[in-house]
């Protein structure tokens, strides 16, 4: 494997949030496990019934690729914002779990062409700016100009 497949694996999850594990860079992939097992281990001590209530395969997704370092970074992760219950009972133990594998989350980010803080920054959304901070992976999706045709002529 690798190659072409890796390359196109790498272009979409840059382009928006991942919203699953198959979305993730195999850096991102080892981070996310340990997650899950984090997570799987804290729902075990809290009695939990549903582990997912801790932090769901999205979020969790998530937050390898934006690799939160406080409370208020991790409530801009899908599933922590709103009333924030979640963020307030579980985000201090995940932001812990989290912290030894931000350096080399964020080596890998940056090896993948996304500059410091611009994993953090991305929403799912458009950028305000078209082809602000574009990767180099997926210049022509971002870059378009805005009010732009798809029919030519």
């Amino acid at each position: 494997r690798g190659g072409a497949d890796s390359v196109a694996a790498a272009a979409r999850p840059f382009g928006q949030m991942p919203s699953s594990a198959s979305e993730l860079l195999p850096g991102e992939a080892a981070v996310y496990e340990a997650l899950i097992a984090a997570t799987h281990a804290r729902a075990e001590e809290l009695g939990e019934g549903y582990v997912w209530s801790i932090a769901p395969a999205r979020s969790v997704c998530e937050m390898v690729r934006r690799a939160p370092a406080s409370m208020e970074e991790l409530r801009s992760v899908w599933g922590f914002g709103g009333k924030g219950l979640r963020a307030q009972r579980h985000g201090d133990f995940l932001l812990t779990a989290l912290a030894p594998h931000l350096p080399s989350l964020r080596a890998l980010h940056s090896a993948a062409g996304v500059a410091a803080g611009e994993a953090a920054s991305q929403t799912s959304g458009p950028s305000s700016q078209p082809g602000a901070g574009a990767p180099p992976l997926v210049p022509l999706l971002v870059r378009l100009p805005c009010g732009a045709s798809r029919e030519e002529g």
